[in-house]
């Protein structure tokens, strides 16, 4: 689920188990080159279906940690290892439920010190901060609180409006756990930072089944704008809802375009990135057609899906 490349060589996140489970079966390894071999150790084991992973001092000691988001089901954690390349990384939880999306460090409030952000779903759904206290604990905030059938599903911490302060991209949109009505808070929502670690909803964009977006200034003329994904679209009115890019307008307003065909894949993933080396910002997306069938998609869509379908799409920018 997860690549990170770094200097000692390229860690791999493995999720284990794709649908919900409580298995411990998800794995961190590294793959390094020693001459003209590449080797592989085995990091961690025993994770529930872990979902991201972030190298970072968290405790402030200038030695590496490492904090993995493990989703699960029923069980998961927020946890995090002290100093990660040692023989023996001491283990400790931040948070001993199920639900974590993924972390960053951030400082939210403004006052210097750098926080870490989490995204939390599995009914405590919520946006927290954790600061480190000392002693392997950490004190928590909630920045933001949802409905526990919210559906988050991904968050960026970023200045969208340039105004110094954190401002927070948010989607929600899980529709997998059984067969449901789409819902009309599924969306895009922008969350403006108005100082002392709080946040203001500035933006919404309803997309069913919103699964995941990147701010980037894709067009190059200076602001941010959103690139976004759908899991869960409404394939029988609007299957260009699997992929929507918003242009930045200014003012918190955004135009909508789509422009790709849904019966090439089933968008799980999404990044970005100079894919073709012209200087831009390209698109890459992922599909998983497999997916739950929580949602109704028409025959002809999951024949697509399976005869002419790709695994990777490449959104080439034109601006170069």
């Amino acid at each position: 689920v997860q690549a990170l490349h770094r200097a000692e060589g390229i860690y791999t996140l493995q999720i284990g188990q794709v649908f919900p489970s409580d298995l411990r079966d998800g794995t961190l390894d590294r793959f390094f080159q020693e001459g003209s071999v590449w080797r592989t150790e085995r990091v961690l084991s025993g994770l529930q279906r872990p979902v991201h992973a972030l190298f970072a001092d968290l405790d402030g000691d200038k030695v590496e940690d490492l904090c993995v988001s493990s989703f699960g089901n029923q069980l998961g954690r927020l946890a995090w290892y002290r100093s990660i390349h040692s023989p023996r990384p001491e283990k400790h939880w931040i948070t001993p439920n199920p639900g974590s999306l993924g972390s960053v460090i951030r400082d939210m409030d403004g006052d210097g010190s750098m926080e870490m952000i989490a995204l939390i779903a599995q009914g405590r759904e919520s946006l927290r901060s954790f600061s480190y206290l000392g002693a392997g604990e950490f004190q928590e905030h909630i920045l933001l609180e949802f409905s526990p059938v919210h559906g988050s599903t991904s968050f960026e911490c970023v200045d969208f409006d340039r105004d110094g302060k954190m401002d927070v991209l948010i989607t929600n949109g899980d529709n997998g756990e059984y067969a449901s009505p789409f819902k009309h808070y599924h969306g895009i929502r922008l969350y403006r930072g108005v100082g002392a670690g709080r946040l203001e909803e500035a933006f919404f964009y309803p997309l069913n089944g919103a699964f995941k977006a990147l701010a980037r200034d894709f067009d190059e003329d200076g602001d941010l704008d959103i690139a976004a994904i759908s899991f869960f679209p409404n394939y029988p009115e609007s299957p260009e809802e699997s992929f929507v890019y918003l242009e930045n307008r200014g003012g918190w307003n955004f135009e909508a375009s789509s422009g790709v065909d849904p019966c090439l894949g089933r968008w799980l993933v999404m990044d970005s990135g100079d894919a073709d080396g012209d200087g831009d910002l390209d698109i890459v997306l992922g599909s998983f057609a497999q997916g739950p069938p929580s949602v109704p998609i028409p025959t002809v869509v999951r024949e697509s899906w399976r005869t002419n379908g790709v695994g990777v799409l490449i959104l080439e920018n034109q601006l170069r």
